[in-house]
């Protein structure tokens, strides 16, 4: 094969990259910003629609992005994400009180878990361990909170990426195909 229909399959694969990025860009930030200024608190609930469950801590797994843990008697996992704050302080509490009676406070509505799986996880907004409050849910709610305020500046930078690559797929693409064609 000729080296210069390669770099000219090579410029528009290229080409097309930049485009796909662009219109991803725009239409994925646009979106996030909406999302965030429609509902700063998305993710949180209310006090009112939560439930308490108690039973003994019978697992815990700790990942970087959050702890799962089990209660004896119950099927679902419990899942503390990193977002809620105080993950090195609810996964030492869990670690040093397995097998401890713990109360939590999870949403049942918002039960969720892989695809095609009998697994089901409960986000915990609170947690008592032996009667000591680990973390509250205004505790979690606040950090949660804070977590969320990223999300304007994330819809913002794939907006202007997408504006970035937009402009160059459409104003700089000519000189890209004008140096394919003339080698």
């Amino acid at each position: 094969m000729n080296y210069a229909v390669l770099r000219k399959l090579y410029d528009k694969s290229v080409h097309f990259l930049i485009v796909a990025s662009a219109l991803f860009g725009l239409l994925v930030g646009p979106f996030i910003v909406y999302k965030f200024l429609s509902d700063p608190t998305a993710g949180i609930p209310a006090v009112d629609e939560l439930v308490v469950i108690n039973g003994t801590i019978d697992w815990i797994e700790s990942g970087d992005y959050g702890v799962n843990f089990g209660l004896d008697g119950y099927s679902m996992s419990f899942v503390y994400h990193s977002k809620a704050g105080g993950l090195q302080q609810v996964s030492n509490a869990l670690s040093l009180h397995q097998g401890k009676e713990a109360e939590v406070m999870v949403k049942l509505e918002d039960a969720h878990g892989p695809m095609d799986s009998a697994i089901v996880d409960l986000h915990v907004f609170q947690l008592v361990i032996d009667g000591i409050v680990i973390r509250t849910y205004e505790q979690t709610s606040k950090a949660w909170l804070e977590d969320n305020k990223v999300a304007p500046y994330i819809g913002i930078f794939f907006t202007l990426a997408g504006l970035i690559l937009g402009y160059h797929s459409i104003f700089r693409k000519p000189d890209i195909v004008k140096g394919a064609e003339n080698e």
